[in-house]
């Protein structure tokens, strides 16, 4: 009987029918006499707590009791109590039990399970050591049956890639993983590998591609798991790149509460960075600094900084600069990239240089740190983060703009829009039209600021529509603007519109 009230408990958590688990599962173990089923349910237990480890203790105690010398018990209990020191900030606990576990898995020749301990181990470093354990784990997962451990290898396997700047394979991995899981129907597995999905497409570039995959994420964690927190964080960093501002905001806020009720440490700090972004193209450096500084020093507390993984690292120079604190900013500029340098994470030197020629701009001239900006666009003008390349175009134009050197801010604005242009980056590109508004200041045909962002979003290609979602327009009002601009230039198509205004200027 106690079998299969855990194998119950087990089809209700892998369809997310946590409330239904949890109750067969201790049903299970208080009928249960086998200690293999015993601490099955114990097991089963700590993983529905999610990210939370902070109560999982006595579970793992009573289990290690229980075990005996079975070695693939044991390896499942340690992986737990390695990320339970994790959670605590022990990483040298952490990294000793994961060495356990290790050997365990081994030595009772569990494939499976191995898989699972070598992409903890994985998750815990940093640089190529990390990417290392992890492309081990990848290759041992393939053809295994889509455990949730085989999937979590897989995925991390597509990650590690993307932070080498291997997009490529990064899409190709993924977006096989992501066929397999869904034709399996596993809901949980469905949700996490979209945590992926999300990461990879945002990072390649395709930015609506991302958007769709971040907001079917968001509403699996909701329905299926323990806290709807990292799925509406996915979310709000993919509306941030290629949604909508506004419910970015409303999505971290979200996140934030629901992975402090969680008591979920890791994505909190998710949370705090990408809070921290938002702010900042909200306009708020004071309040963007305020909230990565929190990551920020957390992460360094845990020596966990790995610039590679999540690209935040140069917004927070910026935050700092724009905040008046440009010495600090020079500090983390510093201490970043020699962290940048050391891990060999080449992909995050652009963004850097970027958040360098602020502080430069900052200590100098304007126009010292958008000469050094443009040395590092022509070195990584083939980086394969096509925003990276925009941003570091778009915070050309602010600095060329200062120098008061007009033509070559609107050209370094209409450089970056025509690239968040082609890769869906909606709230970007209003932002830059709004800066390219301010840049004309009423010149260019007596155009309105309205008209103004319209021309320019024409001019960088985007339909209608797309116009329409970057400007919170209608796509009626879209059309009616420019058919009284057409008629007002004595013009016939969006050709010619954007001859005339260049023209004019």
């Amino acid at each position: 009987a106690a079998v299969r009230w855990l194998e119950a408990a087990r089809h209700a958590f892998g369809s997310g029918a946590l409330v239904e688990a949890r109750g067969h599962a201790t049903t299970a173990l208080a009928l249960a006499t086998d200690s293999r089923v015993r601490v099955g349910a114990r097991l089963l237990l700590v993983e529905m707590a999610g990210e939370d480890y902070s109560g999982i203790g006595p579970l793992l105690d009573a289990g290690f009791r229980e075990a005996g010398s079975h070695p693939d018990l044991l390896a499942r209990l340690q992986m737990h109590r390695a990320a339970k020191a994790y959670y605590d900030g022990d990483s040298e606990t952490a990294r000793a039990e994961l060495k356990r576990a290790e050997a365990a898995a081994e030595q009772c020749r569990d494939t499976e399970l191995l898989v699972e301990v070598l992409t903890w181990r994985g998750s815990m470093l940093v640089g190529a050591e990390r990417d290392d354990f992890l492309e081990r784990a990848g290759q041992r997962a393939r053809g295994l049956p889509l455990t949730p451990g085989v999937v979590a290898a897989r995925q991390a396997s597509a990650m590690s890639p993307l932070f080498r700047g291997d997009v490529a394979l990064a899409v190709e991995r993924v977006t096989a993983l992501r066929a397999e899981v869904e034709r399996s129907g596993a809901v949980r597995e469905i949700a996490a590998t979209l945590v992926s999905v999300a990461g990879v497409f945002g990072r390649a570039g395709r930015c609506a591609e991302a958007l769709e995959a971040a907001r079917e994420c968001a509403r699996l964690f909701e329905d299926v798991m323990a806290s709807p927190g990292p799925g509406l964080l996915v979310c709000a960093m993919a509306e941030f790149n290629g949604g909508s501002l506004a419910r970015a905001a409303d999505d971290v806020d979200r996140a934030t509460a629901a992975c402090q009720a969680a008591g979920d440490e890791g994505w909190i700090r998710h949370a705090y960075t990408t809070a921290g972004m938002i702010k900042l193209l909200q306009g708020d450096a004071h309040a963007a600094a305020e909230r990565m500084r929190l990551a920020y020093v957390t992460a360094q507390q845990l020596g966990r900084i790995d610039p590679g993984q999540v690209l935040w690292l140069a917004d927070y120079v910026e935050a700092l600069v724009g905040s008046g604190a440009k010495t600090e900013a020079r500090t983390v500029l510093a201490e970043v990239t020699g962290d940048a340098e050391r891990l060999g994470r080449t992909v995050t030197f652009l963004s850097l240089a970027r958040a360098g020629a602020l502080v430069t701009a900052a200590f100098s001239r304007a126009r010292d740190g958008a000469e050094a900006l443009e040395r590092a666009i022509e070195q990584w003008a083939d980086h394969p983060y096509p925003l990276e390349v925009a941003r570091a175009f778009y915070v050309l134009g602010g600095l060329e703009r200062r120098a008061h050197r007009r033509g070559a801010a609107r050209a370094a604005y209409q450089a970056a829009l025509g690239r968040f242009t082609e890769a869906r980056a909606l709230p970007w590109g209003a932002a830059v039209t709004a800066d390219l508004a301010r840049l004309d200041g009423g010149r260019g045909g007596g155009l309105s600021e309205t008209e103004r962002r319209i021309v320019d979003l024409v001019r960088a290609g985007a339909t209608n529509r797309e116009i329409g979602r970057a400007m919170f327009l209608s796509v009626k009002a879209v059309e009616a603007n420019l058919t009284r601009l057409y008629r007002r230039l004595n013009v016939r198509n969006r050709a010619q519109l954007a001859r005339i205004v260049d023209e004019a200027e």
